[in-house]
């Protein structure tokens, strides 16, 4: 059971961190089947303003370990009927959140993808987030949107961003995952594209073999890596 320890808002105005990691206590420690405290919870909301005076950092790595934490949906919607998830991160919708991480369930997880579950934010400025685990939430929701096949996933993202933007893309979907295609993303992380430049330099050059090489990439991924080197070598020369 997660109290302040004596007056909440005593506690609250000391620092006002508290607020978050409230929520994040609640995440890793509570009991799922118990309630929140009600006086803690309504104090987070009632001092909510005060979050303005803590520091971006010290509120990404609240963010980041409640996002990673057992309970991390229970504290997550208790922050989004309370206005504190809105105000830390405005426009976020924790909908997909508990789909998202049922799905996940015995997988390898980070925080990204469950970051890019709540909405495509401005994460580069509302968090203090690194460039790469920037590029990687965004990396997984991009992946998620645009559709991409499960190989495809595989080989951009690797074996555990393509499950968690394919665990993603589901949860949007509100669907439920194919097991088979669980497998493909490991296959398409562990593949070789077999074409090189220098297979068709003697007839391409500059942006033209650049394009090509592209467009054969494209396909070798939508296939699941089924073409072999000489289809690939076709293909970009008759593009080219």
């Amino acid at each position: 059971r997660v109290v302040f320890i004596g007056d909440p808002e005593n506690r609250i105005k000391e620092d006002y961190l508290r607020i978050l990691r409230f929520f994040r206590f609640i995440a890793q420690y509570s009991d799922p089947m118990g309630a929140i405290d009600p006086n803690s919870l309504a104090a987070c909301a009632e001092h909510q303003d005060g979050l303005s005076q803590v520091s971006k950092e010290r509120v990404t790595q609240e963010i980041i370990k409640t996002l990673n934490a057992p309970n991390a949906v229970r504290a997550i919607s208790a922050m989004a009927t309370s206005g504190i998830l809105g105000r830390i991160l405005p426009g976020s919708d924790p909908k997909y959140l508990p789909i998202l991480v049922d799905l996940q369930s015995g997988s390898t997880t980070t925080f990204h993808a469950r970051l890019a579950a709540l909405g495509a934010l401005d994460w580069g400025y509302y968090l203090r987030l690194s460039k790469v685990d920037l590029k990687r939430t965004q990396s997984i929701l991009n992946a998620a949107q645009e559709g991409f096949a499960p190989f495809k996933m595989g080989h951009i993202l690797g074996a555990t961003d393509g499950k968690q933007a394919y665990h993603l893309r589901c949860a949007f979907l509100e669907q439920f995952p194919e097991s088979n295609n669980l497998s493909i993303i490991e296959d398409g992380a562990q593949a070789t594209f077999p074409l090189r430049a220098t297979d068709v330099m003697d007839h391409l050059q500059g942006p033209a073999l650049g394009a090509a090489l592209r467009v054969a990439k494209d396909m070798w991924m939508d296939q699941n890596g089924t073409p072999t080197k000489q289809n690939l070598i076709d293909l970009a020369l008759a593009h080219g």
